[in-house]
């Protein structure tokens, strides 16, 4: 196994304020990576109409077999977002919240699974810090955008504050 890093992101540049623009320099970074005789083709968006869901595809060149992963930002850890170099490979590898299995995969168009990690390949060890950076951003941003009415109402809920939003939220059926 490869030799493990992590970005320190304090002493990084400044930190972009917009989601979308994150999720635009993620896509920017992601894209063909050649391996010797092989590689992988990658694409990265954001699907249209969310506001954190994206898509990662990559086709693995020298065996001719592809992947489709589905995912929302706000479900990774930004703890677990790190890099890792094996030979001439770099890879970003990211995990979800509590290892949930949020993320969706598809092989070659077979029925979906869901998993709890990926790896992106990256050109190079500073395009992988850059994307380790942009990636722990992205999930910040992210968890800011999810709306959640009942942590917005009550920052620090007591029993019957949680008691009382509950019965108030759920209908009698």
């Amino acid at each position: 196994s490869g030799k493990r890093n992590e970005l320190n992101t304090s002493s990084e540049t400044t930190k972009s304020t917009n989601l979308a623009s994150v999720l635009n320099s993620i896509a920017e970074q992601i894209g063909q990576v050649v391996i010797n005789e092989g590689g992988y083709d990658q694409q990265f968006y954001k699907l249209p109409e969310t506001t954190s869901a994206v898509v990662f595809q990559v086709e693995d060149l020298e065996k001719g077999k592809s992947n489709t992963l589905q995912w929302n930002l706000a479900d990774l850890d930004p703890s677990k977002v790190e890099f890792d170099t094996y030979r001439k490979e770099v890879r970003i590898d990211l995990k979800t919240r509590k290892n949930e299995d949020y993320i969706q995969e598809r092989t070659d168009n077979i029925p979906s699974v869901y998993t709890d990690k990926l790896s992106i390949q990256a050109q190079d060890i500073e395009s992988a810090r850059l994307l380790v950076k942009l990636f722990k951003e992205g999930i910040d941003l992210a968890r800011k955008a999810y709306k959640d009415p009942f942590s917005e109402a009550y920052p620090n809920p007591s029993i019957e504050q949680a008691l009382a939003y509950c019965q108030k939220s759920i209908e009698e059926v």
